[in-house]
């Protein structure tokens, strides 16, 4: 089995620099070129996915279907969403740091266990994205290709669940909009294969 990861592409909320986790924006214009590109990318590849997965976020749609693929066997999956970061949803960190300083404090020390108001703490989150792949794995043939488009931190989860090692994933590796992660399974399971930066590409 080969799994492609793929960011969305910008979307409204980046462009304003919000925390918006569960929240649902919509691709710029930008985001949607780089959607396109990103599918341009794989296609150059020789990658064309029998399945696609998405969460139920617009901007992961909206991205999938700016890629270029056919829509057929294609799936969301609440899993998939990413970290809901309650009370902190819809505000810049100047904002929170101004509203709130004790709370935005807690969230910056104590950012792998603690939960925002109505979210999630990175435990919980990485369990539910791990709940999916169990699942992918269990559903699909080995040679079956599969693209999965989400979120920076769903990705992060992801790869935390192939290489173990949380809370370096989450500190550590930058995840920009439309970065591709290849992963390939043996007998062994899921391994990481290739990441690919679409900046680092002409088309």
């Amino acid at each position: 089995m080969e799994i492609i990861l793929v960011r969305h592409g910008e979307s409204e909320a980046n462009v304003d620099r919000l925390y918006y986790g569960s929240m649902d924006f919509s691709l710029t214009e930008k985001g949607e070129e780089e959607a396109s590109k990103a599918g341009k990318l794989l296609k150059s590849m020789d990658f064309i996915p029998d399945f696609k997965y998405t969460s139920r976020l617009t901007r992961t749609h909206q991205t999938l279907e700016n890629m270029g693929f056919s829509l057929e066997k294609s799936f969301e999956d609440k899993r998939l969403n990413e970290r809901a970061l309650g009370e902190l949803e819809g505000f810049t960190k100047k904002q929170i740091l101004k509203k709130d300083p004790t709370l935005f404090k807690k969230w910056d020390e104590e950012w792998y266990d603690f939960a925002p108001g109505g979210g999630e703490n990175l435990i919980k989150f990485t369990h539910r994205v791990a709940s999916f792949m169990d699942d992918l794995a269990e559903k699909h043939e080995k040679g079956d290709k599969i693209l999965i488009v989400s979120h920076a931190g769903t990705m992060k989860s992801i790869m935390s669940y192939i290489l173990g090692n949380h809370r370096t994933i989450f500190e550590n590796m930058m995840i920009s909009n439309c970065s591709i992660i290849r992963l390939k399974q043996n007998t062994r399971g899921f391994y990481f294969d290739a990441l690919y930066n679409i900046d680092d590409f002409s088309f």
